[in-house]
């Protein structure tokens, strides 16, 4: 659970204190599972309040459950620190607005602090999205300063932690294995060792050159690996960070080569189910038998994931056309839609999206669950904008001005027309919650009504 205090973990602290610690109280996973998933629904009631002010709540509740379409409900039921990798990106757009009210703008900054304090990825994707958008001049520099501090606080709390606890100011332990891993599956660290063995700097790496596997996942977890003596995971750590940093200075293009395709596959694997594979699920039954005790690792064994092979249910597959949808519809609509709001929705949902699978482009390895911890981000900002023509605001300010200030622009109605289908133009001018529209629709009726007793023909109000 990562829960030891003195001990240098290869895993945020800060999720394991998130999440760790209610379980083991109650005994359950299922009160952080729902956490997440009570955190994760009101973020998303909260973003359409926000852009779609006239929605109403049968609207917000039905739209909220065409979420449940997609790979949500699976990342929020993860305990891990990946449910709250699209609630980080969700606060981040509440939080930079500028049209959130202080008592969500508060809550909104809690939740980024705490995805930043979860996972290392999380810093990197909310702070790469950060600095889109204000290259994208969507957000003033000022607003995005408050969004960078929040960043800093959740990654600056982990080194605090780990530094108050074991002495190492370091988010995690390890980076340099992992890395290590990534560079061999690609085959550049063995290409390193061919060109410098033997090297005194390096002798276990030289000594088990041969053996290296050229998979990720087996150079990390296989138990007879020469690098993990006596299963020992940091043996090697040294003469990884030396390796690592001329293979990143020497070898870059290759590296580069290999990384933007492993990241646009990663892209595109919009699948739930990672993560849930049925031998890992019975690998981990003494696990949690020894931390939460027997009744749990029961449960557990006889929990759907350990018993069938869930990747492959046509459930985790159910999530996928959502998932493609979004990858093609919402950078259209973000080309398309004038609103600052829900400009900014989209741009830091398709942002994060791409930050997300070039960190593991670079430094991981393909996993579904990567992609569908956040790509639900992309059919649900397609969704607000299409929604956005018939019950969103009339609002101003689209567009900043080089000193900064936002000039007044149109959106709502008069930001779709011409750039949205007809129809749903058609659609918004019968809503009263454009006012200059409505207002001209009725006064076309005027001389249909007839006239108050007094009064010249047309003169009523």
């Amino acid at each position: 659970m990562m829960l030891e205090p003195a001990v240098r973990q290869f895993r945020s602290r800060g999720y394991a204190m998130l999440a760790g610690w209610p379980s083991l109280m109650m005994g359950s996973f299922w009160p952080v599972i729902l956490a997440q998933a009570a955190l994760t629904a009101g973020l998303i009631q909260a973003t359409l309040r926000l852009v779609l002010p006239a929605l109403g709540a049968a609207g917000r509740a039905l739209a909220g459950a065409a979420v449940a379409l997609t790979t949500a409900p699976w990342a929020a039921s993860y305990v891990m620190p990946d449910a709250l990798t699209a609630p980080g990106a969700l606060a981040l757009v509440l939080l930079v607005s500028g049209r959130a009210g202080w008592r969500l703008a508060v809550p909104a900054g809690a939740v980024v602090v705490m995805s930043c304090a979860s996972h290392v990825t999380h810093a990197l994707v909310l702070g790469s999205a950060l600095a889109g958008v204000l290259a994208l001049r969507l957000v003033p520099l000022r607003r995005t300063a408050i969004g960078l501090v929040c960043i800093g606080l959740g990654y600056g709390s982990v080194l605090v932690a780990n530094r108050v606890h074991t002495g190492h100011a370091e988010y995690v332990r390890g980076g340099e294995v992992f890395l290590a891993a990534r560079f061999a599956g690609d085959g550049l660290l063995q290409r390193y060792l061919a060109q410098e063995c033997p090297d005194a700097r390096l002798p276990m790496l030289c000594a088990a050159r041969e053996v290296l596997p050229r998979n990720a996942d087996d150079f990390l977890w296989l138990g007879d690996s020469p690098l993990r003596p006596a299963g020992d995971l940091y043996a090697a750590s040294a003469e990884f960070r030396i390796a690592n940093r001329a293979v990143m200075a020497e070898l870059w293009p290759e590296w580069l080569a290999a990384a933007l395709p492993r990241a646009a596959t990663q892209l595109l694997m919009v699948q739930a189910g990672d993560g849930l594979e049925q031998a890992l699920m019975e690998a981990v039954v003494e696990r949690i038998a020894a931390t939460l005790g027997e009744p749990a690792a029961a449960h557990h064994a006889a929990s759907r994931q350990a018993c069938v092979e869930m990747a492959d249910d046509l459930l985790a597959w159910a999530m996928a056309p959502a998932g493609l949808m979004g990858l093609v519809l919402a950078p259209l609509m973000l080309l398309r839609v004038r609103d600052p709001v829900l400009r900014l929705l989209l741009a830091i949902a398709c942002l994060a999206c791409v930050a997300n699978a070039l960190a593991v482009g670079f430094g991981g390895s393909e996993h579904a669950r990567y992609t569908a911890r956040i790509v639900w981000l992309l059919p649900f900002g397609a969704m607000v904008a299409l929604l956005h023509p018939r019950f969103g605001a009339v609002t101003e300010g689209t567009r900043l001005r080089p000193d900064g200030r936002i000039s007044p622009s149109e959106s709502g109605l008069g930001a779709t027309d011409a750039r949205f289908p007809r129809v749903f133009a058609r659609c918004a001018t019968k809503t009263s919650c454009f006012p200059t529209f409505s207002d001209a629709r009725h006064s076309q009726r005027r001389p249909r009504r007839g006239n108050h007793p007094g009064r010249p023909s047309g003169d009523h109000p």
